[in-house]
């Protein structure tokens, strides 16, 4: 079928690919409906080579949890380059990154390189995009990203990378519904009612293709009914096949089809003939992802579980990704499967820093726990909640916290109690529940000192000098943090010593000491050595507030970037929305209060934020509305101050104080402005 009314979108990718042939490397997305053609458009573009252009490609499939990276490894191995797994460390993904954006910049090759379906992308793939759009410009490389518009709402992960990656080298395409006209010119040569074909379709180029071949006598009444008229006058073994195409997101190898349903080449071949199928090196899919879900739809839910767990069987025997071995063990209600495979597929995403990924896993596993022994469970829901607490779900992190300690409470596990009641201790204190933080702390370490000190009792320490710290009893966070670095060198453990060089390091820069720049910046090195995501995290965080609390800006840029770019890479959550909450203050400090202002409301309409991350975007989209004059600002600083008081911090009071006396100032209320800056002052 012709390709109509793309002409200019060609042309665009023509203009693209030139400019990256000159060096200048380019980001090129295209948008659409479903169905509107855009895979159509780019095979269109790719299909007549230039010399010395190469094309390689990767897709996105719609698992469960999607494969972490999977588009990206699949570029990598037509480029031959080497791709990370669990076995090579925790850091080894920024590695593989570097590795890849350096083969796209090899000055004897000119690449496109072509992601397609990134609504469907997992994080760390949208953290390689977001990694190669900070540096396409020097490739020589057209990337390409396809992606469904109309799945992409406001608060889709996609959308934070589409809104970063702009600039020159970064272009928007949309591809639209086909006008009448176009459809009436597809219809001519087949003999078809036009005008009932675009009421029908709306012009979405996939459903006028599929109903333009489907038989004239059965002209069905939705594009659901076209693909599944077509489907039931295939052969059996093709209708057999395309069952089996339908329950796996994306493609379906060829090896797996055959050792299901025999050889499957004539059934295949037949699919193609119809338009459903479209064959590849290695596996089979359907020609647009609609197609494989309107066929999904005939299978009944007993005919859906058995072929879902005849592919986890061959999966299983054929040592396959274990995100794929937990989608179809999750479709095919395999609890035991799911038990088995979904913490270990949690465990290798985390080592490769795809931390949100890990927390989906150990959900899907958490959802059939309920006949696992308690200590079982209980671990289950300890290793959740410490993802959880890393991608700044933090109620889900409280829940599954919660239950876990009460789970290790009915076994007598002490160790295991003072070890949830550490990470509980931090979740409660991100949430502004600082008696319940303080109180959970001092009965961990209660429960440790009773027997031989070790690790735990070290991180425990380590937690209570952080709350120290914190709350701003600088002795006690001295005394725990001294405590937590004794400990740790004695037994040799790198995270309790950076823990503890944080906390120690960012005591003294609080107090006005800036040698605790050097304690903390040691605290990071060691952190990214021994891939300890959180406490490099964290370590990025405190250099790049405290740098900011010394009006030291050109620093705390710098820290910022390099903060974010390493919690974002490794999916740290809850340390990338503290950094970005406080992006606004710097922003306002220098003066950008666009910026400023655009990004505290983002951060507060997008994302889900803690009261540690919130109270800073409250306060600096509050000011920069007073200060312009603007309405609005009077709710934000009640919600603040309400926010901030249960925390008893002197950072989180007195800076809601002192905006509110600034306000009132503005207003020549002098009596009131003594009386905001007395709630700050007492707690100082």
């Amino acid at each position: 079928m012709d390709l109509l009314e793309r002409q200019p979108q060609l042309d665009e990718l023509a203009r693209q690919l030139r400019e990256a042939e000159a060096g200048r490397g380019k980001i090129v997305f295209v948008a659409g409906e479903a169905g509107a053609g855009k895979s159509s458009l780019v095979e269109s573009f790719t299909s007549n080579p230039r010399r010395g252009v190469r094309t390689v490609w990767g897709a996105c499939d719609a698992l469960q949890t999607p494969r972490t990276l999977g588009p990206i490894h699949e570029i990598a191995a037509s480029l031959v380059v080497a791709s990370p797994d669990a076995e090579h460390g925790e850091h080894s993904r920024p590695e593989f990154f570097a590795r890849l954006v350096e083969t796209l910049s090899q000055p004897n090759h000119v690449t496109v390189a072509v992601l397609e379906d990134l609504h469907w992308a997992d994080e760390a793939t949208l953290d390689f995009l977001h990694y190669l759009g900070r540096r396409i410009q020097r490739t020589r490389c057209l990337l390409i990203g396809t992606y469904r518009d109309d799945e992409v709402a406001t608060a889709h992960p996609l959308r934070r990378v589409l809104g970063e990656t702009t600039g020159q080298h970064a272009t928007r395409l949309r591809v639209p519904p086909l006008t009448q006209a176009a459809v009436r010119q597809l219809a001519k040569d087949a003999h078809r009612d036009a005008e009932r074909i675009y009421e029908v379709t709306g012009g979405n180029a996939f459903f006028v293709r599929e109903l333009l071949t489907a038989p004239s006598e059965a002209l069905p009444e939705s594009v659901r009914d076209a693909v599944i008229a077509r489907f039931m006058q295939c052969p059996l073994t093709t209708r057999e096949l395309a069952e089996l195409v339908s329950l796996s997101p994306g493609r379906t190898e060829l090896w797996l089809a055959n050792s299901l349903l025999g050889d499957v080449h004539r059934a295949a071949d037949e699919g193609i003939a119809r338009g459903l199928l479209r064959l590849g090196d290695d596996s089979i899919a359907f020609r647009h992802e609609l197609g494989r879900l309107a066929v999904e739809t005939t299978l009944s839910s007993a005919r859906s579980r058995e072929l879902h767990q005849r592919i986890l069987d061959a999966l299983i025997q054929h040592g396959a990704d274990l995100s794929q071995l937990v989608h179809h063990a999750q479709l095919a209600h395999n609890a035991g499967a799911i038990i088995e495979f979904a913490p270990r597929a949690a465990q290798q995403a985390a080592k490769l820093g795809a931390h949100a990924e890990a927390a989906a896993h150990l959900a899907g596993a958490l959802r059939q726990s309920h006949a696992l022994p308690p200590a079982e469970r209980a671990r289950l829901f300890e290793s959740h909640a410490w993802e959880c607490n890393l991608t700044n779900k933090t109620p889900h992190a409280v829940e599954s916290g919660e239950q876990a300690l009460a789970l290790y409470r009915e076994l007598s596990d002490t160790v295991a109690q003072a070890r949830v009641l550490r990470v509980l201790a931090r979740v409660y204190w991100q949430l502004g529940r600082r008696p319940e933080a303080e109180g959970s702390v001092v009965e961990a370490i209660a429960l440790l000192e009773a027997s031989a000190p070790g690790r735990e009792l070290a991180m425990a320490y380590g937690t209570r000098s952080m709350l120290a710290m914190l709350g701003g009893r600088i002795g006690e966070a001295v005394e725990f943090g001294e405590r937590t670095l004794e400990l740790a060198r004695q037994f040799n453990d790198a995270e309790a010593q950076v823990q503890a060089l944080n906390t120690i390091g960012s005591t003294l820069m609080g107090s006005g000491d800036k040698n605790g720049f050097a304690l903390v910046e040691q605290a990071l090195s060691l952190g990214i050595e021994h891939g300890l995501h959180d406490g490099a995290g964290r370590a990025f965080t405190n250099l790049t507030t405290c740098a900011i609390l010394h009006f030291d800006l050109p620093r705390a840029e710098g820290y910022l970037r390099r903060g974010l770019a390493f919690c974002e890479d490794h999916e740290v959550y809850t340390h990338a929305y503290y950094m970005r909450a406080y992006e606004t203050r710097l922003q306002l400090l220098l003066g950008r209060w666009n910026e400023a202002g655009n990004l505290a409301t983002a951060l507060l309409e997008r994302y889900f934020l803690t009261t540690n991350q919130r109270i800073p975007a409250l306060i600096t989209l509050a000011l920069v509305r007073a200060r312009r004059g603007d309405p609005g600002f009077e709710p934000l600083l009640d919600e603040a101050l309400r926010i901030a008081m249960p925390t008893a911090e002197l950072q989180r009071i007195g800076r809601v104080a002192c905006a509110r006396a600034e306000v009132a100032w503005y207003r020549g209320d002098l009596d009131l402005v003594a009386r905001e800056v007395a709630v700050g002052l007492e707690v100082a």
